[in-house]
């Protein structure tokens, strides 16, 4: 009794110390009493997440835009409580007339969303129309459990479905043309139930993308006999679908250092690519422990494939395919720039092998951005290369931050873009045109929106924001947090402590207090001081240069910080003798609470004037920054 005493103390001390620096929520302090998680950051002793086997059989029929579909899910409950339903998630119900949506969509471009057929567990059949068994609420489904399903067991579920692919109006996924479909958010899926909040049932609106538990597919896709399909997972039946001559470039291509043609742009639409012995293939995609299942599939589009080095230890490969219109210039180099940017992120940053079998970068033809899928890109076409290496290192990216790691996108936005947006800027500096592009004009957004009403902190869970408030909390100022969380800590410390986080939490679901204390922990520094004003705190970004004074053996320097997000300070000093020199202090010197950084600059020189900031600092009031000595 005494030492559970004990022990409880000094949760609850600790908890307490924490808070005082940092707000817990409730609900995420009874995870770390509950021992699920630890305040060091590494998964609890009693961490535990539930996962899923599914098996889809999906049949698309271009001339109607009509996908069928038909599951069975074994479900397992590795929760330690009962479940008295299953929850599941309808994605194309934000389709539907009436449903609630962030985008507004024309009446023409609405479709009925999924229309399910049938509804089985552990094959008893769901009466759909009876409320105590089942009920839709928007883009989420309940399953209500005469038999409640306890720790330790598995369910087995079966649905039955069908869905119009959207054409006229499209979020993320759909026709791009009458016979070129990217799937997604296509297949009922069951919904997260986690160790903090239970079920996940928030509404897929539209603006918030993903949070799933992982799982294991088997897909067959069916399709008429002249489309490829591309998907996430490894293709299984290379041979049933591609005739000899294409079978043997697909296959040749999986270990190839240089991009291959499989398909080039006068073959394309060509008939005698696939196997014509029947009316319909079955494609067979496979994976394991995965979050999610995405396909594209047309009749008409070159596909280029390359494959590349992840490991330097077992020289295990990644297999890269980029297909598209063949009047989309761009994406003629997309094969070579994904290949560049998977060897960059394997060896470079983050320095961890890229974690699945492949990647496929589909081009929807149209201008815009793009969305990512595990293994699967869906992007548009780019108004320059830059653009379009840019472009596809971001939606790369994502496949570390959530795929990898599973974050709750919903509630943790800037866990995933913030990643994506961070990570290839050093890539995009040596490997653009234009530099340092992506991060100037992160630089200017972030602090053009600083401190305005409608700026709020990461840390308010994503559901809540949308439009520019979305993009600065989810994309601008976080990834521009890490970027000064790399300058303070130093590149090796950084890299380091970034892999020991991704190490501690690949295939699981860290909250961004897992991330936050596992930073501290393993660069052994309290970095409270910096988590609290970047992701929790409203504000803005402004230092001033407040006054310079001259001594006997040089200057002093006052540098004032008027707002209280830390960014570092960067000076140019000028000479009378038409000389110049910079000083660079990072954010680390306001960890100690002070607003006044005071620089004794020793010189023999006259100081005529001196600069404040960089264009990769943002700095809210740049009328501050500039002192001319007397």
């Amino acid at each position: 009794m005494h030492k559970i005493f004990i022990i409880l103390l000094i949760v609850t001390s600790t908890l307490s110390f924490s808070q005082q620096e940092l707000f817990i929520p409730r609900e995420i302090i009874s995870a770390y009493e509950n021992g699920t998680r630890s305040l060091n950051g590494n998964p609890g002793a009693e961490y535990w997440q539930n996962s899923a086997e599914y098996k889809i059989k999906a049949e698309v029929i271009p001339e109607e835009f009509l996908l069928n579909g038909y599951e069975e899910i074994t479900y397992s409950n590795n929760s330690p409580d009962t479940l008295r339903q299953i929850v599941i998630r309808l994605y194309q119900n934000i389709m539907r007339a009436g449903v609630a949506r962030d985008f507004s969509f024309k009446n023409e471009g609405l479709t009925d969303g999924i229309i399910l057929e049938e509804i089985k567990v552990n094959d008893s059949e769901i009466d759909i129309k009876d409320r105590k068994q089942y009920y839709e609420n928007g883009t989420v489904a309940h399953i209500k459990l005469s038999d409640p399903l306890p720790p330790g067991n598995k369910i087995d579920l079966t649905f039955e479905w069908s869905f119009e692919i959207p054409f006229k109006d499209k979020l993320r996924m759909g026709a791009y043309d009458s016979t070129s479909y990217f799937i997604a958010y296509w297949y009922p899926q069951i919904a997260v139930y986690d160790d903090i909040n239970g079920w996940d049932t928030y509404w897929y609106t539209g603006y918030q993308e993903m949070y799933n538990d992982f799982s294991d597919f088997e897909v067959e896709i069916n399709v008429p006999n002249n489309f490829a399909v591309w998907s996430t997972g490894e293709l299984k039946n290379p041979e049933d679908v591609l005739t000899e001559k294409y079978l043997n470039r697909y296959l040749k291509a999986q270990t190839s250092d240089e991009v291959l043609n499989i398909v080039d742009s006068i073959e394309a639409g060509n008939e005698n690519i696939f196997n014509a012995e029947k009316s319909r293939n079955v494609w067979e995609y496979s994976t394991k422990n995965i979050s999610d299942f995405a396909f594209a599939m047309s009749d008409k589009y070159v596909w280029d494939a390359v494959s590349v080095v992840v490991d330097s230890t077992s020289l295990r490969r990644a297999f890269i395919e980029a297909v598209y219109l063949k009047d989309t210039e761009d994406f003629y180099h997309v094969a070579k720039f994904s290949k560049q940017i998977i060897e960059y992120f394997s060896f470079e940053m983050p320095g961890i092998s890229y974690p699945f079998y492949g990647l496929t970068a589909f081009n929807s033809g149209r201008g815009g951005g793009g969305m990512e899928f595990p293994m699967m890109i869906n992007d548009g076409n780019s108004s320059s290369l830059n653009a379009s290496l840019r472009l596809t290192a971001h939606e790369i990216a994502h496949q570390y931050f959530p795929f990898y790691m599973g974050t709750n996108e919903k509630r943790y936005a800037f866990m995933d873009e913030g990643w994506a947006v961070f990570l290839p800027f050093d890539l995009q500096e040596k490997n653009t045109d234009d530099g340092t592009a992506r991060r100037v004009s992160t630089v200017i957004s972030y602090q053009n929106f600083a401190g305005k009403e409608t700026e709020i902190p990461p840390m308010i869970p994503s559901f809540f924001l949308t439009r520019a408030t979305y993009r600065n909390a989810a994309y601008n100022r976080p990834s521009l947090a890490y970027y000064f969380l790399e300058d303070l800590l130093g590149k090796d410390v950084f890299i380091s402590t970034l892999q020991e986080f991704i190490t501690r939490w690949h295939g699981k679901h860290p909250t961004a207090y897992d991330f936050f204390f596992t930073f501290n922990e393993v660069s052994q520094q309290n970095l409270n001081w910096f988590w609290k004003p970047w992701f929790f705190e409203r504000g803005f970004p402004d230092l001033e240069l407040d006054k310079i004074r001259q001594l006997k053996d040089g200057y002093e320097i006052v540098v004032r910080k008027i707002g209280i997000i830390p960014i570092p300070i960067r000076l140019i000093i000028y000479f009378d003798e038409n000389s110049e020199e910079e000083l660079y202090f990072s954010a680390a010197v306001w960890k100690d609470g002070i607003d006044e950084y005071v620089i004794e600059y020793k010189t023999e020189k006259n100081i005529i004037e001196v600069n404040l900031g960089s264009e990769n600092i943002p700095d809210s009031n740049p009328s501050n920054n500039k002192i001319i000595a007397h």
